[in-house]
């Protein structure tokens, strides 16, 4: 998380930044500040993300669902427990 952070949170570049050289940018933090052997290029760290963006936004829809139910009397957990 703090690659990410770091690398998306830059100063200078900001949204300034095409997709590419944003991953790059992003495996060289990782590559340099990692405590194992392990060298990932940027196009593993991309692949990686797009999986778990792909969930986290199924996840997000499902729970934007059950929010919208508008079900008087039932707390979060009765609505998820449906």
């Amino acid at each position: 998380m703090l690659v990410w952070l770091n690398t998306s949170k830059d100063p200078v570049n900001r949204t300034n930044q095409t997709c590419e050289n944003f991953w790059k940018r992003f495996a060289k933090y990782y590559n340099t500040n990692k405590d194992f052997v392990s060298d990932h290029i940027e196009n593993s760290f991309m692949h990686r993300w797009l999986i778990i963006l792909v969930v986290v936004n199924k996840f997000c829809s499902c729970y934007n669902e059950i929010l919208c139910r508008n079900q008087s009397g039932r707390t979060i957990q009765d609505k998820i427990m449906l």
